[in-house]
């Protein structure tokens, strides 16, 4: 059993500068930094994070096979203020929250067979993951008051089966197959709030929602030529996959294709 714990309070990932002086803020008059490492923010830009996470390993002897699980229980939590004009005016500032809670549950059985020349593993996977960014506001014009525009959330589910098998012919020559099939679902939402969300993002006022499932089965095979102990030349062919996601936070139904590898 393991615990641990990050706290981050730091202005240094979300202070900014204008590429070439290139900002809004010149226009006005404010003072806009473009030279590395120095900036020219106002607001008092900032990022703070809370993360905590626990998690469990344990295994069992059943027989000849082992059983082992491996729990994960995450939480994190960060605010983040941005100051998007890098000057030294209040033109265009961000503020948004990050609340994020996943849990991940692996189970697999592992042995060997067929006078220990088989060695193998079979397990079963669950991942979910739950994301809401809370009211993001915005600062606009100079004047210092946090208008709300829009929150977003999503949910992702994953669940797959595994096994991995490894032959040794001999004490050179070794076969190992493999195979995975797993699957994904993803839900989203995003919410735009009256009356300052769609004159900022130009979408109506309103909830909409978005979900996708993907699924894909992932072989794999090795042959292997062990010449020395400190010596492995091999030859490996296998597929794999990437799901597609789905992006709420995009304000519309915008989705990324999944890929096959």
């Amino acid at each position: 059993l393991a615990y641990d714990h990050h706290d981050w309070d730091d202005n240094t990932p979300v202070a900014t500068s204008a590429l070439d002086g290139q900002s809004t803020g010149a226009l006005t008059g404010a003072v806009v930094s473009s030279k590395p490492k120095r900036v020219s923010n106002n607001g008092n830009p900032n990022f703070s994070a809370q993360i905590d996470g626990l998690y469990l390993t344990s295994r069992f002897n059943i027989g000849e096979m082992e059983l082992a699980s491996y729990t994960m229980g995450r939480q994190e939590t960060s605010k983040s203020v941005l100051d998007l004009d890098s000057s030294s005016q209040t033109l265009f500032h961000n503020f948004f929250n990050i609340e994020n809670e996943s849990f991940s549950q692996e189970f697999n059985v592992s042995g060997a067979a067929l006078d220990d020349k088989l060695d193998w593993i079979a397990g079963l996977y669950y991942l979910n993951v739950n994301e809401d960014y809370t009211d993001l506001e915005v600062q606009a014009g100079g004047v210092p008051v946090w208008l709300p525009l829009y929150n977003v959330a999503s949910t992702i589910q994953t669940t797959a089966i595994f096994t991995d098998m490894t032959y040794s012919f001999s004490d050179e020559w070794m076969l190992t197959v493999g195979m995975r099939y797993s699957t994904e679902e993803a839900e989203g939402m995003f919410n735009i709030k009256s009356p300052y969300g769609p004159a900022f993002t130009g979408v109506p006022a309103g909830k909409g929602y978005l979900d996708d499932d993907w699924s894909s089965f992932t072989p794999r095979g090795v042959l292997a030529y062990k010449p020395s102990t400190e010596e492995k030349i091999y030859l490996s062919v296998s597929k794999g996959f990437k799901a597609g996601q789905i992006s709420p936070s995009s304000l519309g139904d915008v989705a990324v294709d999944p890929e096959n590898i």
